[in-house]
């Protein structure tokens, strides 16, 4: 039987008010119907109580002063002893007991190195909105999301962990250089997850400035050559040059070819015809252009 082992890392849950968001994030960890799992706590030295509270709940910790999430989720792997692991904030949650046992399955039955799901996107104002992963969209930007994302730990491992040196996205670092060095991607079409808007991921333009720099040099560790305003260009219109696509695609496992080619031939035709002709309405803007000339623009005052 596969043992999964499950990281969460914390830091002052008292002092910042998350107690109560953590606690729901145990007993969902808690409540699965599979036997084989591992919850592991990493803390980066908590002064406010967080410690009192985790021994209360009788959880694994490991308490230490950290650089950064990604510092102390590296730490997280290097306790692990589970077949597969996964990351869990502390304000995140599972969306009922059947997700270990489900991610599990597929993973015996695919023989995948990783498995994707989808998730519910929680806003501060009590808003829930479902997303849909699209493993289809990672060559481009982040598509998927990290707390419904399961991975083998010798993979993991083996790959080095997480990138230190990105603050934000470096768990997408970890999952666009898994995907073009083949392995086994399955998207498991399920909600495994709900995810807590708000904190430093949501610092857009940072996001943005981490992106361009993880394919710029993942494509071209990989040999394909791209340049950094290209780049740029790739994230924002969502498909590379035909030659930087034909590389990516024969690195990409086998299984995903297909999947890959519809999304790329339909933004080439949604790119196309934005291009013939374009009229739109934005704030305070008209315009309308044909074949790539602008034939009419208004600015509304």
């Amino acid at each position: 039987m596969l043992k999964v082992t499950i990281i969460t890392v914390v830091m002052n849950l008292i002092q910042n008010k998350r107690m109560n968001m953590f606690e729901t994030c145990v007993e969902s960890i808690r409540v699965q119907d599979y036997p084989e799992i591992e919850h592991i706590i990493i803390d980066g030295a908590s002064s406010d109580g967080t410690i009192e509270l985790l021994n209360k709940l009788k959880l694994t910790y490991y308490s230490e002063p950290d650089t950064g999430i990604y510092n102390a989720m590296n730490k997280g792997i290097a306790h692990a002893t589970g077949d597969i692991i996964a990351f869990l904030n502390s304000d995140d949650y599972y969306t009922d007991s059947t997700v270990i046992s489900s991610v599990v399955e597929t993973f015996e039955k695919t023989n995948a190195d990783m498995v994707i799901g989808d998730c519910t996107y929680f806003f501060p104002d009590k808003k829930l909105i479902s997303a849909h992963s699209k493993i289809e969209n990672l060559l481009y930007t982040i598509s998927v999301c990290h707390q419904s994302t399961f991975c083998k730990l010798d993979l993991m491992k083996a790959v080095g962990g997480f990138d230190e040196t990105y603050k934000i996205a470096a768990d997408y670092h970890f999952i666009h250089k898994i995907l073009l060095s083949g392995y086994k991607l399955v998207f498991l079409n399920k909600i495994l997850s709900v995810f807590r808007e708000g904190g430093i991921s949501s610092n857009r333009q940072k996001v943005l400035e981490e992106i361009y720099d993880i394919q710029y040099k993942n494509f071209n560790r990989f040999n394909i050559k791209i340049s950094q305003k290209q780049v740029r260009k790739i994230l924002h219109r969502e498909f590379l040059p035909l030659n930087a696509y034909i590389k990516a695609r024969k690195l990409v496992c086998p299984q995903l070819r297909r999947r890959f080619d519809a999304r790329y031939i339909k933004n080439i035709l949604k790119f196309i015809r934005h291009w013939l002709v374009t009229v739109h309405v934005r704030r305070n803007r008209k315009l309308i252009k044909i074949f790539g000339i602008v034939l009419y623009t208004e600015e509304k005052s």
